[in-house]
């Protein structure tokens, strides 16, 4: 659990300094249970607010790569 923390630290951390993303924070359950949380960068770069574990985020279109992810959950194969 720890080591997958790390890692996905690791990639926000280069993400963020390669300008990709501003910040994120992620969680990975596995059978109702968290694995592994990371966060890293800003939520708000000009106040200086960094993201934590409750930071709230918008999402824009996600509808096809949610309804993407749920196809192939449900017929076992994964995207290439």
């Amino acid at each position: 659990m720890k080591e997958l923390s790390q890692k996905l630290e690791r990639l926000i951390e280069t993400a963020v300094e390669k300008e990709e993303i501003a910040g994120a924070n992620i969680v990975v359950i596995r059978d109702g249970q968290e694995m592994a949380f990371a966060a890293g960068g800003y939520a708000d770069i000009e106040a200086g607010k960094k993201y934590e574990r409750d930071t709230i985020a918008r999402l824009y279109s996600m509808t096809k790569p949610v309804t993407s992810a749920a196809c192939h959950a449900f017929d076992g194969t994964r995207a290439a």
